[in-house]
């Protein structure tokens, strides 16, 4: 389930985009030259593309998080910490 998340990202992905795991079933996804809302319209679309994998037995949802690199999150901890902090609600 994780590869054909991470093949949707990937996929899905820009040249200038960089996917990439984190954790055990965490990914970020760094989007330069891209404001807030096109990110969130990135992960709207991530979203539904992954929520409309079909070769499990149930529908796959995720959470994402979203943040801008400002002055408040210059370094990469505190981008995860406020895009942790930002979780969109998952949905199907």
């Amino acid at each position: 389930m994780l590869k054909s998340i991470a093949r949707t990202f990937v996929d899905a992905a820009r040249d200038t985009d960089l996917v990439a795991c984190t954790g055990g079933e965490e990914f970020a996804i760094v989007l330069p030259e891209t404001e807030a809302p096109g990110g969130r319209e990135r992960a709207e679309r991530a979203r539904e593309e992954i929520g409309s994998l079909r070769q499990f037995r149930r529908p796959i949802t995720v959470s994402i998080g979203i943040t801008t690199l400002t002055d408040r999150t210059s370094t990469v901890m505190m981008l995860v910490k406020e895009a942790d902090m930002q979780l969109c609600v998952s949905a199907q």
